[in-house]
């Protein structure tokens, strides 16, 4: 149980700085904005998607309702589905490619989300999904 809230900690605060970095009214409710974010074309359909996903079954898990699933194998297979959306976020968002020309170098397709340490440099974190 203590998965799902973590995504939705991932979810929130990543619509919440694409809202600010483009100009879109945040608010409170992170549906509403990645739906705004979709209308505005920050994101994806896709991506929409899996935004809305993540946050389903948010009140369930934050305010311990009773009808929160108890099943242990039906938990985790909601925390690998969440886990894959985070993914598909993430990828769309911070999105970059390999150069053949300059190996080890990366190519950032946003490169205005990623911290600059200067002129064609960038400080970065990259995970796999495994």
């Amino acid at each position: 149980m203590g998965l799902s809230p973590f995504h939705r900690h991932m979810s929130k605060p990543l619509s919440k700085y694409l809202a600010e970095f483009h100009s879109v009214r945040v608010g409170k409710d992170a549906g509403e904005r990645c739906r705004r974010l979709n209308s505005a074309g920050v994101i994806s359909t896709a991506a929409l998607s899996a935004a809305v996903n993540i946050l389903t079954d948010r009140n369930d898990f934050h305010h311990l309702n009773k009808d929160v699933e108890q099943d242990y194998l039906a938990l985790e297979a909601r925390a690998v589905e969440c886990i894959n959306l985070i993914h598909l976020l993430e990828s769309e968002v911070f999105a970059f490619s390999s150069t053949e020309d300059k190996p080890g170098q990366i190519v950032l397709a946003k490169p205005d989300y990623w911290p600059s340490l200067g002129p064609g440099e960038t400080q970065v974190h990259l995970r796999q999904l495994w």
